[in-house]
């Protein structure tokens, strides 16, 4: 397993096994207020705009993959949000699979711009980049619903 594959996985795991620990904590103390979940989703709203803000005064290729990150970290802080409202396996999950969504989303953007390219070598680079990421998207997505399963 590539070493970026072992570091992604481990880190999706981490998340995981905090999320679990939010559930444990919800057994003992109260669930988070619908006031409370509002004013988060709130504070995640306005730091998206404030990173896109930011976002658009980068130049070049830069923009897009702020964009990209921007947007990557919302989905995976509101699915962390959900996660922590609603504690079960299934949105421990989606706060997961966001986290892999986004860093596959990363990877292939990278992958656009160091194999950017019409001859055959670029397209072929192209290609394996893409297919290690696909690799790495549905082993962090496998782990992510094994765990959750296992909750």
């Amino acid at each position: 397993m590539p070493r970026f594959a072992v570091a992604a996985t481990a880190k999706a795991l981490l998340v995981l096994a905090g999320l679990c620990s939010l559930q444990v904590a919800g057994a003992v103390t109260p669930a988070m207020t619908r006031a409370e979940f509002v004013e988060a989703r709130d504070t995640i709203n306005t730091r998206h705009d404030k990173a896109l803000a930011h976002c658009k005064t980068e130049g070049g290729a830069a923009q897009p993959r702020c964009k990209l990150q921007a947007d990557g970290r919302r989905r995976i802080d509101l699915a962390v949000l959900e996660a922590r409202y609603h504690p079960s396996a299934n949105n421990s999950y989606k706060a997961v699979a966001a986290d892999v969504e986004m860093r596959y989303t990363l990877a292939q953007d990278t992958c656009k711009t160091k194999h950017a390219g019409s001859d055959k070598e670029a397209k072929a680079a192209l290609k394996e980049c893409n297919d290690k990421a696909k690799t790495e998207r549905f082993s962090g997505l496998r782990d992510a619903h094994q765990h959750a399963a296992g909750q």
